[in-house]
């Protein structure tokens, strides 16, 4: 069609639509040197913009005109492209340059970039005002500093592939707000998406929204019990199915964004999920400003603009990030226990605070003969069976507790991925009378009257009988064979 060519010619080459994804993208639309993605309306409403430009409706013949222009168009050889929109590494488009590992450059179409950011850059620019404020949320520690340095390093190069989220949870007016704003406005706001779990998991068409994005922040300021697989494969490097409104075809995107979620408690499993809980990283938020003491450090607007102190600084945090090299960036995220010993505890604790298996298996398991699981019986007398005890252990901890059909399969895999150094020889053994477990016993504590209550443990306390007598010196000794060994 003649009418497509003039508005192929009118347009250049910046226009593109992307056969993998099935996604418009033009050049400099929104923000200076990146191909900014456009929706098929965006679309149709340019085409309309240049017939009325160039005077051209007197080609229009019927109401379908537009749509057959936009269908040639995105089948010429300059507009369609059939390799992934993926970004170029160590590329970054600010609003007056493009930053390269060859130094600062002019923008252009190639090499295509699809993110960018809309403040300036400047190689010498500094943030003195965040460090202060990043210390003082760090409660003075500079390992949880360094680590938060290292998060916000893989965030600019979208290094999805260290497999690792960070959970920031505290109480009110610890900095989370702040530091979640100043993530979002050094990273951009058209590179962030912020949403919460319960939509994540629920909205088939959430997934259309994370692609392209380099930071995915999950801001929960209420308990969370529901399901993570979503989030699972998200935070785990993988491709993703997506569905769009209006269209039967599904389309597989890769997520490029790093994951933190902000909440006042921890995100409990519904269901155990190991590749999360190990991919977590949980950060508590300590350091509470006293009243009276409370100050607005950055202040963000609709139209994605930042104001107030620290928005002057963003290209001062960029620089302060990108300064920690990449591979030690990698290896601080990918072993956060070993680089950030400060958070060695709460990264240990996560696994037991996550699901209620691991937190009864730290609490009332210690290595022994076996035990059987004991079917479902919810019977908290049943102190020789696993799950009437785990079942037990619930109740007191007013927990969530599994069905009998998840504890079976999941607590061998527990016990292996997260207690090997306890626990060197767990197995299943099918018996006449039900599934046995070798190398787990219940731990003594359990026969105290006063820690089955739920009370505190009386040192005072007695066997009450032979059966109690002969189990607790046996696990004692079990125990204490075990620690010698070990030792």
């Amino acid at each position: 069609m003649k009418a497509a060519e003039i508005v192929i010619q009118t347009l250049g080459q910046d226009i593109e639509f992307n056969n993998h994804t099935g996604q418009w993208f033009i050049y400099s639309y929104k923000t200076p040197g990146v191909w900014c993605p456009v929706s098929d309306a965006g679309v149709m409403s340019l085409i309309h913009y240049i017939f009325k430009k160039l005077d051209l409706f007197t080609l229009v013949s019927t109401m379908s005109y537009f749509a057959s222009i936009k269908q040639v168009i995105q089948c010429h050889h300059l507009v369609l492209r059939n390799s992934y929109p993926s970004n170029p590494r160590d590329t970054f488009v600010f609003s007056n340059c493009v930053l390269t590992c060859e130094g600062a450059k002019k923008h252009s179409h190639e090499p295509r970039v699809y993110t960018g950011f809309s403040y300036s850059y400047y190689s010498d620019a500094q943030c003195p005002i965040f460090l202060e404020f990043i210390t003082e949320f760090c409660s003075h520690k500079p390992d949880r500093v360094l680590l938060i340095r290292a998060f916000l390093r893989c965030c600019l190069e979208s290094a999805t592939h260290v497999h690792k989220l960070i959970e920031f949870v505290g109480e009110q007016k610890t900095g989370k707000s702040t530091l979640q704003t100043v993530f979002i406005a050094v990273i951009g706001l058209q590179n962030s998406i912020v949403t919460t779990l319960k939509d994540i998991n629920s909205n088939r068409f959430k997934a259309s929204s994370l692609q392209h994005k380099k930071l995915i922040v999950i801001s929960d300021t209420e308990p969370y019990t529901g399901s993570v697989s979503m989030l699972n494969m998200i935070s785990g490097n993988d491709f993703i199915m997506e569905h769009r409104s209006h269209d039967r075809e599904a389309y597989n995107i890769f997520i490029e964004g790093m994951v933190v979620l902000f909440g006042d408690h921890p995100v409990s499993l519904q269901n155990v999920i190991t590749g999360f809980i190990k991919r977590r990283i949980q950060f508590p938020a300590r350091n509470v400003v006293e009243k009276g003491h409370e100050r607005v450090l950055i202040r963000a607007f609709p139209d994605g603009t930042f104001d107030v102190e620290l928005a002057k600084e963003l290209s001062g945090i960029f620089n302060w990030a990108m300064k920690l090299g990449h591979a030690e960036a990698m290896k601080i995220m990918t072993h956060p226990e070993h680089y950030a010993p400060s958070l060695s505890a709460s990264i240990c604790c996560s696994p037991s605070k996550a699901n209620s298996i691991a937190s009864w298996i730290e609490a009332e398991l210690i290595p022994g003969e076996g035990m059987y699981v004991g079917g479902a019986h919810a019977n908290s007398g049943q102190t020789h069976l696993a799950f009437p005890l785990y079942y037990a252990y619930c109740k007191r901890k007013n927990v969530k507790e599994v069905s009998l059909k998840v504890f079976s399969k999941t607590l061998i895999s527990i016990i292996r991925s997260q207690y090997s150094k306890v626990f060197n020889h767990v197995e299943y053994v099918r018996k006449r009378v039900g599934t046995y477990i070798e190398g787990i016993a219940v731990n003594p504590i359990v026969f105290d009257p006063d820690y089955r209550k739920g009370g505190l443990i009386a040192s005072e306390w007695k066997p009450q009988n032979m059966e109690q007598l002969l189990s607790t010196e046996e696990k004692k000794t079990e125990a204490e064979l075990y620690r010698r060994k070990v030792s």
